[in-house]
């Protein structure tokens, strides 16, 4: 391999799941860093992916952490960030649109012409390097670790249901459903809200967020965040229907199960005139009955990208915090790290069930 080549793991007609594959290495166009891949998560999204969601072609990922190798600069003051440790927001925008002109978080996640990070129109992060403008950058602390860092885009995600203001701490009765990778990270920020909640609210007693899942195990990994776990089938009467005392029973129910059955849980959960926020993509689809959310006049909100320096922030944490809050030890999360080169065997341990985070080295 030369050095004007790289290794990706890329979709492509000739392969729709995906092949590591030697690729040159990217150009980046003006406003736009080349960045040196350390580290690629793998994300349910990109499973998704290769089922046929977004009908994506191109270099796979949009989780990362890396160094900044080089600026195509546009003015010069661009340059500081060359050498430093980074992650980046996913959609790149055109900065140049009514939406874009906003400044806001809708301007983050919805210009009208965006590319997304290894999902729309732009190559992604499972590969040694990568390109991304410059104003889409977030350095890492230096007291968050590679291992770490890769945690910055879900997390942010998680942290999104707080920046929507979508869930009022000190009233609201919070079920979250679902205990993958997502899930989890959407416990660890609301648990830390309600612990929040509670301590600037002595003389009030918030009502404690519940997490819902299959998985024992995968729950308890949550057990310091504040969150109540409740399984999946303690919550079925004999006759697997829904049971009363859960029935309508929710303020605020936040899909994050990846199934199409999901909603249909989650409007049997929430109460009337309740929300329910959804945070999976799911490239299959079910019938969708329409009465129950007509009936009980239920707000469904999606949730999408979110504040990468709140999510940095949580990680930088310690013990002594400013903030009120239990430092967030992610590292608990990594299954297992792979090579790129063996990329197409961690996308697919990734898929097993009991995998929570796979991370991807990439640089070599």
């Amino acid at each position: 391999m030369n050095r004007n080549t790289m290794l990706a793991f890329k979709i492509d007609a000739e392969n729709p799941q995906g092949k590591v594959q030697e690729v040159p290495i990217p150009s980046p166009l003006p406003g736009e860093a080349l960045i040196k891949v350390l580290r690629a998560g793998v994300c349910n999204t990109d499973l998704e992916i290769q089922r046929g969601y977004m009908g994506f072609s191109g270099i796979l990922g949009h989780e990362f952490v890396g160094i900044v190798e080089s600026v195509n600069s546009v003015d010069g003051q661009e340059q500081i960030w060359v050498g430093k440790r980074v992650c980046g927001d996913i959609n790149l925008a055109c900065n140049d649109c009514c939406v874009c002109s906003l400044k806001t978080d809708r301007s983050r996640n919805h210009c009208p012409t965006r590319t997304v990070l290894g999902i729309l129109n732009k190559d992604g992060t499972m590969s040694e390097y990568l390109t991304l403008p410059v104003c889409n950058l977030h350095e890492v602390p230096a007291t968050v670790t590679d291992e770490e860092a890769i945690f910055t885009e879900p997390l942010a995600a998680a942290c999104r249901i707080i920046e929507q203001d979508l869930i009022n701490s000190v009233t609201d009765r919070v079920a979250i459903l679902g205990d993958g990778k997502l899930g989890l990270m959407i416990a660890e920020v609301v648990g830390r809200e309600y612990l929040k909640a509670c301590s600037e609210n002595p003389k009030v007693s918030p009502p404690q967020p519940v997490l819902i899942g299959k998985h024992t195990q995968k729950m308890d990994l949550v057990q310091e965040s504040g969150i109540k776990q409740l399984s999946l089938s303690e919550c079925k009467a004999s006759d697997h229907s829904l049971k009363k005392e859960l029935s309508q029973s929710f303020d605020v129910v936040i899909d994050a199960t990846g199934s199409p059955a999901g909603l249909s849980l989650s409007s049997s959960l929430c109460r009337p005139m309740g929300t329910i926020v959804l945070k999976s993509t799911c490239a299959s689809g079910e019938m969708f009955n329409a009465a129950p959310f007509v009936i009980d006049e239920l707000k469904v909100v999606g949730s999408r990208c979110g504040p990468f320096p709140k999510a940095l922030e949580l990680l930088s944490l310690d013990e002594n915090n400013d903030e009120n809050m239990k430092p967030l030890r992610v590292g608990k999360y990594v299954t297992k790290c792979f090579q790129l080169s063996d990329a197409e065997e961690a996308l697919k341990f990734a898929a097993e069930k009991s995998t929570m985070k796979v991370q991807i080295v990439c640089s070599r």
